[in-house]
């Protein structure tokens, strides 16, 4: 096998030149019927040697032996039909040239190039479909069902078949395109479309299932996920191809299912060259650049091309594993500078020298305190770091005269029932006093829902109780929450930076709210296990100050729509302004508030949020208080 290998040229070329000696000789054998008279004979003899001669020279200078027979195509059937009628058409300029074609018949020539392209391209195409289903004809491998007949799922059943490392048989296709119904591709059919898993899976015995649609909703792959899981058939996802041909992954890397992708929803256009157009060239500032939100922030914002990122990070960890991150994945575009700064943006003195050293033209502020039970307890701490540091980082940003000021908040700033809601609620309205009094500077708030699997969510800890045996804790079986992928969250709130003007908040749309109780039983399905046999679930009762569902605009009349299809603008949350000394009110809390008992923080918040309160609802009546409030808030679903 080395040896053909090696040699392959040499071999295809030799193959080629007794397909042209038998090409030449079926031409005369067709013209008279396979009764060649003896004077045509002596032509055929004669001019064999020219033939032979021409026409290899020809193929040669084609490139005909370049291409691998293994992987023959349409391209390889078009460049063999373009080498025969040159060659054809030189033999005929030859032996006119030669002995003005005395003697010879015209129609010898028209056949040996129909049989030159016949025999040199199927001999390829024959030898490719032996190689890729002769060895598979005996084959006991795995039987294979790919969900998705599109360009994915065409490279995964040709790898499949390619390789024999892989021990599988695709036995069939389903795709939602109803017209390729009953079309084969690669010698399986599609049999449906993927309504149709349940009666595939009832009628064929299949062992694996492959999600060849690496964008698939969740809504779509969650039925093919729960009927696989009743036939004890394993479902993984197939990498998406510009992946794979990007060098990023193998096909090898199939991987399992995750509760990500069940949430999935339909991928979200964003408008690239606007938010490249934004960030290009512009020295950008990034607070929080360690944190799960901020980081993907960064990542998305180095793409665009700026001059400088300032990562503005407090976890020396955080900012070394992202700088690691950085280095690794080679990022960083050619003339954007990354700059890591550790600093706290309570920190005044440090602030300031870094806005100096910097002069960032714009700011995105993502860091803050995000867990709703420990700020509960620590009221204090979530006004010093969500209020007090985003006015402290707002000022600088302000006497140092940067454009845009993006400020990254909540779904629980919106009628807020814990402390977080209402720091953050108190953190938008200090970030757009700062905006309007400044000249040169516009603010702009973003809200949105949980964000999948950031640091301290729900996934993360209820992973973490499946692996340690159950239980499952959950607050309420009631309670829902929006959620989005980081990804998705971030590209929409970059989005929403460029279609700020100023003084606004804009509201991302989060899709249908997810049953936190149903997000836990997936996951546990997931892991192999079954939920209230091999994981038990728990319900722990809502604590102090959580909502069973969560809002994102105060006055739903005062939504607006924008340019983008999912991002909303709430006018009228910003138009209630501050009272003269805010500023003195929030500097004087900052040095005496830590001295004050719980009940007097939280009555100081509630001066400047006086929607803030526990939730207006009951553990026995919150279901129907759910029911009505959505009912009402028709615009979120």
């Amino acid at each position: 096998m080395n040896l053909l290998r090696k040699y392959r040229r040499f071999i295809v070329f030799f193959y080629d030149l007794g397909i042209i000696a038998i090409s030449y000789y079926l031409a005369f054998a067709l013209r008279f019927d396979f009764r060649i008279p003896a004077d045509q004979m002596a032509n055929l003899i004669k001019g064999l040697p020219w033939i032979l001669a021409i026409q290899s020279a020809v193929f040669v200078s084609q490139s005909l032996y370049r291409g691998m027979w293994s992987y023959a195509s349409l391209r390889d059937l078009a460049l063999i039909v373009r080498s025969a009628v040159i060659a054809s058409s030189l033999s005929v300029v030859f032996f006119t040239l030669y002995d003005r074609f005395t003697g010879w018949p015209r129609s010898v020539f028209v056949l040996d190039g129909f049989l030159l392209v016949m025999l040199l391209g199927s001999g390829r195409f024959i030898y490719r479909f032996f190689r890729e289903n002769g060895w598979a004809l005996g084959r006991t491998g795995r039987k294979t069902l790919i969900i998705g007949a599109g360009l994915t799922g065409d490279f995964v059943a040709r790898e499949i078949q390619h390789r024999k490392e892989i021990s599988a048989d695709v036995i069939g296709f389903l795709d939602d395109d109803v017209m390729k119904k009953g079309s084969s591709l690669h010698g399986a059919q599609v049999l449906g479309t993927l309504s149709d898993i349940q009666k595939v899976l009832n009628k064929r015995p299949i062992d694996d299932v492959i999600i060849a649609i690496p964008s698939l909703p969740g809504q779509k792959l969650k039925p093919i996920l729960e009927a696989a899981q009743a036939k004890n058939v394993q479902v993984r996802i197939a990498p998406p191809i510009q992946d794979v041909l990007n060098g990023k992954v193998s096909l090898n890397q199939m991987r399992e299912v995750r509760v990500e992708d069940l949430l999935r929803r339909d991928v979200v256009a964003i408008d690239e060259n606007s938010i490249r157009s934004f960030f290009a060239g512009k020295r950008v500032l990034v607070t929080g650049a360690g944190g799960s939100i901020g980081s993907e922030l960064c990542r998305q914002i180095i793409r665009s091309g700026p001059s400088h990122v300032i990562l503005f990070e407090r976890t020396e960890y955080n900012l070394f594993r992202f700088m690691n991150e950085i280095q690794r994945e080679r990022m960083a575009v050619q003339g954007t500078q990354i700059c890591p700064v550790m600093a706290d943006i309570l920190d005044t003195r440090r602030l300031e020298q870094v806005f100096a050293d910097f002069r960032p033209q714009i700011v995105v502020h993502a860091a803050a305190y995000k867990h709703v039970p420990l700020l509960e307890e620590n009221p204090y701490e979530a006004i010093q770091n969500n209020v007090l540091g985003s006015y402290l980082v707002a000022k600088a940003a302000s006497r140092f005269g940067v454009e845009t000021f993006l400020l990254v908040s909540t779904d629980k700033a919106v009628r807020p029932t814990n402390v977080l809601g209402a720091s953050k609620r108190m953190a938008e309205r200090v970030v757009n006093e700062v905006g309007k009094a400044s000249q040169t500077m516009k603010t702009v708030s973003v809200r949105f829902g949980n964000v999948l699997d950031s640091e301290g969510s729900v996934l993360p800890k209820f992973r973490e109780q499946i692996a340690n045996g159950g239980p499952v804790t959950i607050t309420d079986p009631e309670v829902t929450r929006y959620f989005m992928t980081i990804p998705e969250a971030s590209s929409l709130v970059l989005q929403a930076c460029v279609l700020g003007k100023g003084s606004e908040i804009f509201l991302l749309d989060m899709g249908k709210p997810v049953k936190i109780l149903e997000l836990a039983e997936d996951l546990i399905r997931l892991s192999g296990l079954k939920p209230g046999q091999d994981i038990e679930i728990q319900f722990t009762g809502l604590r102090p100050g959580e909502k069973l569902y969560e809002e994102l605009l105060i006055d739903e009349k005062g939504q607006e729509k924008t340019a983008h299809p999912k991002i909303f603008k709430g006018s009228r949350d910003l138009s209630e302004a501050l009272d003269t000394d805010w500023e003195k009110r929030v500097l004087s809390f900052a040095e005496s508030g830590e001295i004050l008992p719980l009940s007097q923080i939280k009555e100081w918040i509630c001066q400047w949020v006086p929607e803030y309160g526990p939730p207006a609802h009951s553990a026995s009546g919150s279901a129907s208080a759910q029911t009505i409030d959505d009912e009402e808030r028709g615009f979120l679903h």
